[in-house]
């Protein structure tokens, strides 16, 4: 089993997210409007 195969990814990314909950991001705070909205999607390259 590799790192993507075994949660690590979702792990680190929960990780990245936690880290703005609560006061936030100040510098989307600082640089983004209240109201915006946003999707994103994650792409990944096939490891073989």
């Amino acid at each position: 089993m590799n790192w993507l195969e075994n949660g690590d990814v979702m792990s680190a990314i929960g990780e990245f997210l936690a880290e703005d909950i609560g006061r936030g991001d100040i510098t989307t705070r600082a640089t983004v409007a209240p109201d915006t909205r946003g999707t994103g999607r994650f792409w990944r390259k096939s490891f073989s």
